[in-house]
């Protein structure tokens, strides 16, 4: 049997996102990509004053509110959606953040700056080897 290509490629996320961007999910209260409570409680735990790199950031929900609620911090968003980041910088301008678009299977390396926290939520699973993300993350952590 063979095995499946993975999906999970920026031109999927990126028509992903165009059609939940278009359709104004992403402003919704009821986007399925807020993971309330549990962005609530990752909020809680970050000092502020914090450097914050948020990986697979997607729509930006979790970058904006660290950045909305974190007093000082500075947050860096990555995501390989260039079209999510393009419209992420657009509506977080007032916010300061700062959205990158990259590859994180191959490239978070490509990142010299150092991470007071660094959040992955709702990416491991779509990962092919999830180990190697999580070890060039932890090399981002001050």
């Amino acid at each position: 049997m063979l095995a499946s290509a993975n999906i999970n490629t920026p031109e999927y996320w990126d028509e992903v996102y165009r059609k939940e961007c278009d359709s104004g999910q992403p402003r919704s209260e009821h986007y399925h990509r807020d993971y309330g409570p549990i962005h609530d409680a990752i909020v809680r735990l970050i000092p502020a004053g914090s450097e914050v790199l948020d990986i697979a950031c997607g729509a930006g929900v979790l970058c904006r509110k660290i950045a909305r609620h974190v007093p000082s911090s500075r947050v860096t968003g990555v995501d390989f959606s260039a079209c999510v980041l393009e419209r992420n910088r657009k509506l977080d301008k007032e916010l300061g953040i700062d959205y990158r678009c990259l590859d994180i299977r191959h490239s978070l390396g490509a990142i010299t700056k150092q991470f007071d926290v660094v959040t992955m939520c709702e990416i491991l699973e779509h990962l092919e080897e999830p180990e190697k993300v999580v070890a060039a993350a932890l090399n981002l952590l001050r």
